[in-house]
């Protein structure tokens, strides 16, 4: 992946995610590792977690052999990591892929994005959403034109933090700023305002999302519904 980004971003960057991030890293350095007995003992019998963690050894022998300085190598390893965790909701294991895409940060950041998006994906399943929170605004710091970044940070706002209405439409205005507004974005934004009832300010958008997408069958009943509604 390409770089993209700037010395002085890559000082800022570097500071917030030392700032967020730095005690929560230590202590999931140095928490105490499971056994594999203790691991096993957790997935019992369940057959299908039983086939995740052999694979997941897997990964970790091809990691150990590139001594983990293989990008691709981490992000599968944390994946890994995460998809166990989620399966089987142990904390234990999501701490095992944050701390995959830590390392990620911490050796390529400036090069690959996903470590960033990673991270903040699993800090939020976690319940850690502050922490989430900087991973996303840390993206945005290091590549302020992908779209994704905004995207992340408004559905955590939305969805788990629950910010006010003002502080998820400055993201999308934000991201449309920055990414030469971008389309998505702009559908993201027009739904949100949907949603929250700003019916005025949402069909002007899905109006001019219908005149770059002529004859969307979605964006017209989508208008239609919303000047319905108008009428009331």
């Amino acid at each position: 992946m390409k770089k993209y980004l700037t010395k002085r971003n890559l000082i800022i960057a570097c500071v917030v995610i030392f700032v967020a991030s730095s005690f929560i890293t230590y202590k999931l350095i140095n928490s105490p590792r499971r056994t594999e007995q203790q691991i096993l003992m957790k997935l019992g019998d369940n057959q299908g977690w039983l086939k995740q963690y052999s694979e997941l050894k897997e990964k970790i022998k091809k990691n150990e052999e590139k001594d983990g300085k293989d990008q691709s190598a981490l992000l599968s390893l944390g994946f890994a990591w995460k998809g166990l965790g989620d399966a089987t909701k142990d904390n234990y294991f999501l701490q095992q892929a944050l701390k995959m895409y830590q390392q990620g940060i911490d050796q390529f950041g400036s090069e690959n994005i996903i470590f960033y998006w990673s991270a903040g994906s699993v800090a939020s399943s976690m319940g850690k959403f502050e922490m989430a929170e900087n991973y996303y605004k840390s993206a945005i710091t290091v590549a302020p034109a992908y779209a994704e970044g905004y995207t992340y940070l408004a559905e955590l706002y939305r969805f788990k933090m629950k910010k006010n209405s003002d502080e998820v439409i400055k993201i999308y205005d934000d991201g449309l700023k920055a990414t030469s507004g971008n389309s998505q974005l702009f559908l993201e934004r027009s739904s949100y305002l949907r949603a929250i009832g700003r019916y005025e300010e949402s069909l002007a958008g899905y109006k001019d999302l219908l005149n770059q997408n002529p004859n969307n069958k979605g964006f017209e009943d989508v208008i239609w519904e919303l000047e319905e509604k108008l009428k009331k």
